[in-house]
């Protein structure tokens, strides 16, 4: 299991605070503000996690989703919205739907005990959960 997360938001500091939390609790972050550069990313990568914004500008989330159930349907991923819980249920549905093994969601401001679950059971093991 990958000790990692790739960090997807089009908001920088939303991004970068995610990263901190993720960092904090001793997994290594990636942040990407471009979500035209996922797919390259997070095949060289192969993240333990993904940490996705779910309305982006070029590419939304559901656009990532398949990405990454094309590549490692088995990923964790956290989806992140500001646009309310339907768009994250949404979301979450569709990645089910699409094939994914595990597909939670969170409204921002997300609170870092979200974050901090999320990795500890999705890339940090039982013993950290």
């Amino acid at each position: 299991m990958s000790r990692s997360v790739l960090v997807l938001d089009d908001n920088p500091d939303a991004a970068a605070a995610l990263a901190r939390v993720a960092a904090a609790a001793g997994v290594r972050a990636t942040v990407l503000t471009d979500s035209r550069s996922f797919a390259a990313t997070f095949r060289a990568l192969a993240p333990g996690a993904v940490i996705l914004d779910v309305m982006m500008p070029d590419q939304d989330g559901i656009d990532v989703l398949r990405e990454i159930a094309a590549v490692a349907p088995e990923t964790p991923v956290l989806l992140v919205t500001g646009h309310g819980e339907v768009w994250a249920r949404m979301a979450r549905d569709i990645g089910g739907i699409l094939g994914l093994a595990r597909v939670e969601m969170a409204t921002k401001p997300v609170s870092r005990a979200a974050v901090e679950a999320f990795l500890a059971s999705a890339v940090l093991g039982p013993a950290a959960c």
